[in-house]
């Protein structure tokens, strides 16, 4: 599968956060076994809270433009220090889909 426009892990990255959200997660709530962390690529966490259940790590480019790290960042203060660790990386120069094998080329040309 050739990824051509990043969907695929940003769509994958909201999805992990959705499922280990605290009042969010509803697979947590569902399944005996549980998530150790997440890992979410460039995800949109606008609306988001950001009080999560387990250790998460959220990758975004300063550049993405779909998905805006100031969104990550504004979480990162409304959640204040809630739930569990949550680490935000933010690359700079990175646009969406940084590390998407296909666009490596175009998106830092």
């Amino acid at each position: 599968m050739t990824i051509k426009h990043g969907h695929c892990f940003s769509m994958g990255g909201i999805a992990a956060l959705n499922d280990v959200e605290a009042g969010v997660g509803a697979i947590e709530k569902a399944e005996k076994r549980h998530f150790h962390a997440a890992i979410a690529y460039y995800p949109c966490t606008r609306y988001r809270a950001g009080v999560m259940t387990v250790p998460t790590l959220i990758l975004v480019g300063d550049k993405d433009d779909w998905t805006p790290a100031s969104y990550c960042r504004e979480m990162m203060a409304r959640r204040n220090g809630k739930g569990a660790p949550v680490t935000l990386i933010v690359y700079p120069g990175a646009t969406h889909a940084f590390n998407g094998p296909v666009l490596r080329a175009t998106c830092w040309a």
